[in-house]
């Protein structure tokens, strides 16, 4: 069972909200005008993420960590602290949504991430570009992908500055994570490149069967933005399958995929 994600107070409370520049004032957030059925949504949503938001504060550890042991760059080294520091950020704008929609923050379960034997066999550096490439690389840059659509369509004052804060921090993630992969990527033998190619697909691939299977049940006719407004979705920052598999597909074919295929990470097999 989930453990809850707990909170301080006090002194220490404080130098956290101030450190991460928690300033929005939660409890204009009114539960009470939320539909039954959609509030429970809202509520599971917003938990989902708080779980994936801790365990991306792992894996930024995790490279600052093999960073480190790589013996990279100083500049890296600020960048990854920066990153786990706006993972903390999340977690706690994500769980504060929850509490507010009326409900509990809990921790995933098992709390402690579960890292595959294959991956720490690798060296630090080669540890480091593998985090780089599914997360900084793949993920965040489809992570923008949703959240900027969000962004554009919420009418909520407090949804909206929660995604503006997050969206801001992704967005320095992808920009700055990719500068990362290619000067990584420079530090290994080019016969390594399919290896690396098999790391961004394997972050590529779940994201990939959620679309198609969502954009198999939508007409063809239909698939196209304008056939899912989702005004009220939007309000709660939620977005349905079928209009996150209609952004996947546009991220995808316009952002990620360029930037895959430049790097020669791009499996066109």
């Amino acid at each position: 069972m989930s453990r809850p994600l707990e909170r301080s107070d006090g002194a220490l409370r404080s130098f956290c909200d101030s450190r991460l520049a928690l300033e929005i004032d939660f409890s204009e957030l009114d539960p009470s005008a939320v539909p039954v059925d959609l509030l429970q949504q809202a509520r599971r949503i917003w938990q989902q993420r708080v779980q994936t938001e801790f365990r991306s504060i792992q894996i930024m550890t995790r490279f600052l960590a093999d960073v480190l042991a790589a013996g990279d760059m100083l500049d890296v080294y600020a960048l990854a602290v920066d990153f786990v520091q706006d993972e903390i950020k999340h977690v706690a704008l994500c769980s504060s949504i929850v509490e507010a929609l009326g409900a509990r923050p809990l921790l995933p379960e098992p709390a402690e991430i579960e890292e595959k034997p294959r991956f720490l066999r690798l060296r630090a550096a080669e540890r480091a570009l593998s985090i780089a490439i599914a997360m900084l690389g793949v993920n965040e840059t489809l992570s923008v992908g949703y959240i900027r659509d969000l962004r554009e369509r919420c009418d909520d004052r407090v949804i909206r500055r929660v995604l503006d804060a997050t969206l801001a921090d992704e967005e320095t993630h992808q920009g700055l994570g990719w500068e990362y992969i290619a000067r990584s990527l420079d530090r290994f033998p080019i016969a390594s490149l399919p290896d690396w190619r098999r790391v961004a697909a394997e972050a590529l691939d779940p994201h990939r069967i959620q679309s198609d299977r969502a954009l198999a049940a939508i007409p063809v006719d239909q698939r196209h933005l304008d056939a899912f407004p989702e005004s009220n979705l939007a309000a709660l920052g939620l977005l349905s399958e079928q209009r996150q598999a209609l952004v996947f597909r546009n991220t995808l074919r316009d952002v990620l995929a360029p930037r895959l295929r430049k790097l020669g990470l791009l499996d066109v097999s």
